[in-house]
């Protein structure tokens, strides 16, 4: 009969079966902190052991069954946490999180050589998605990461102690820089030395401590290297988010935080906002101004907010060597305190890709672990007709469509015949010359053949999908191209979704073909 891992309660009762009794009772009457620990603590690392072996076991079986204690194999997945942040210092400033660039780090505590010691574990997660903690606020407030690597080791971060920020530039410090604006864009220009910027910096924050913009603190969002030659070197430079923030007078729906806004003279990424305490709103400037007054609309809510009084300035002041500034620490100078409330979870390792590969079956771009495991477990039915319809018929068929196999010399595929009855009027003997696609569309398909493809080719016939980014047809109707208005409508447009399902039909036939057989995909 199957059954799943072991628990401690379990093991406790076989440890009591195999010893003396009077022995075990002493134990298990005065439980924890008298004695019981000794034993109790092995066990729990003999649960987390079984329960290693029975999910390694279990996700050796390609598809679920109902005796199953643990999940089938799964292609590659990455854990996801929930951490909560709070903060004491800069609280009437607005602080972002920005997805991808912020990353967490696991600490607990490991035997030393003296006594307890805090170690790391090397599992470090980053920001998933936009969020920030806004003026006057405290937290805590909810921030959703995703480990850096894939794998279930990232699920085993205990609570509470995913609790550092990975800041390896953090407290770099110089003097001597100047202030840009490039575009849209302010720029801080470092000095050559001693402390230069690094591509780590990018989503911290930077204080100017001497200057024209003394006090400004801003976060980072872009990085160049230095340039050592020439005329004026420097030792490279950061981009900074032009962050403005406002009381608002007026505002209708809610705003999601990250979501693009515009207003009439500027664009921007909306990073705060709140219409039932204090009214304030935070937005990054990405082009043109914002300014008290503006009307400003997010492109995903459709919610707006009138500017009031000005709290924060987006721009910054001009300088040329005069400025000195400082990379905060979030913990040491934002007073950040980061923690997370119960375990990641989610993490998987590619063991379906690893039996997949066994089987010299690969997974096709953007396939998901269903339709994979399903071409995984089927034993290969290669080089046969019918094992090229259903190869590529396995990524139709969640759509309801099939494909259609065309072979030379069959009657749907029956090439062409220069003349083959001249007298004839059946249009499928009266070739060549008197072709006639639009009277007769079959006739698209007597093709003349090179000696090659006589011999061996087919062709696969695939509906016409246009699925994803299509674009626009250049000033076809009444609303494209110049007329377009108010449409996204673009003329780069290009239908990846459906290139990528093709791309998937061609790479599962190409497969399992015969070796030295040509073929093409064409639009049935």
């Amino acid at each position: 009969m199957s059954r799943g891992s072991f628990v401690i309660s379990e093991l406790l009762t076989l440890w009591r079966s195999v010893v003396d009794s009077g022995y075990a009772r002493r134990f298990v009457e005065t439980g924890e902190g008298f004695g019981l620990e000794a034993y109790t603590q092995g066990m729990a690392q003999l649960e987390r052991m079984s329960k290693a072996i029975d999910r390694t076991v279990q996700s050796m079986f390609i598809l679920p069954h109902s005796s199953q204690t643990d999940e089938p194999s799964s292609g590659a997945a990455r854990a996801t946490v929930t951490l909560t942040i709070s903060r004491s210092a800069f609280i009437e400033r607005m602080f972002a999180f920005s997805p991808g660039d912020v990353f967490f780090l696991e600490e607990t505590t490991d035997a030393g050589d003296t006594g307890p010691t805090t170690v790391l574990t090397g599992r470090r997660y980053v920001v998933l998605s936009a969020a920030s903690i806004g003026p006057g606020e405290l937290g805590p407030i909810e921030v959703e990461a995703v480990a850096t690597r894939a794998g279930r080791a990232n699920n085993n971060a205990q609570s509470g102690n995913i609790r550092r920020f990975d800041q390896p530039a953090a407290g770099f410090s110089n003097d001597l820089a100047s202030v840009e604006l490039s575009g849209a864009i302010w720029t801080m220009v470092a000095a050559p030395n001693p402390d230069v910027p690094s591509s780590n910096h990018v989503g911290a924050y930077v204080m100017f401590t001497l200057g024209q913009n003394i006090g400004e603190v801003r976060r980072i969002v872009g990085y160049i290297g230095p340039e050592p030659d020439g005329p004026d070197p420097n030792g490279g430079s950061f981009q900074l988010a032009a962050t403005g923030q406002w009381q608002f007078i007026t505002s209708a729906g809610t705003f999601q935080v990250g979501e693009p806004v515009s207003g009439p003279f500027g664009e921007g990424v909306l990073w705060y906002f709140n219409d039932t305490t204090d009214k304030r709103v935070a937005i990054d400037v990405t082009q043109g101004a914002l300014e008290t007054g503006d009307t400003v609309t997010g492109a995903v809510s459709g919610a707006t907010v009138v500017l009031g009084i000005v709290e924060q300035k987006p721009t910054l002041i001009p300088e040329t060597k005069t400025a000195s500034w400082r990379v905060l620490d979030w913990e040491v100078d934002l007073g950040m305190v980061v923690t997370n409330v119960i375990s990641p979870e989610g993490g998987r390792v590619a063991m379906l890709d690893t039996l997949g590969r066994e089987r010299d079956v690969n997974r096709a771009d953007g396939e998901t672990d269903e339709p994979y495991r399903k071409r995984v477990v089927t034993p290969a039915d290669v080089v046969s007709p019918n094992a090229v319809i259903r190869a590529g018929n396995r990524v139709l068929n969640p759509l309801g469509d099939t494909v259609v196999l065309r072979e030379v010399g069959l009657e749907l595929f029956r090439g062409i015949f220069y003349d083959g009855n001249p007298g004839s009027t059946d249009p499928q003997y009266a070739f060549a010359y008197d072709l006639d696609f639009d009277v007769r569309p079959d006739d698209a398909l007597k093709l003349a053949l090179t000696y090659e493809e006589f011999r061996a080719f087919f062709l696969l016939g695939v509906p016409k999908y246009g699925d994803g980014d299509f674009g626009i047809a250049y000033d076809d109707g009444t609303t494209n191209a110049f007329d377009a208005s108010p449409w996204l409508a673009f003329a780069d447009g290009f239908p990846v979704t459906a290139a990528s399902r093709y791309k998937q039909i061609w790479q599962a036939v190409n497969k399992i073909k015969a070796g030295g057989v040509g073929f093409d995909l064409y639009l049935e």
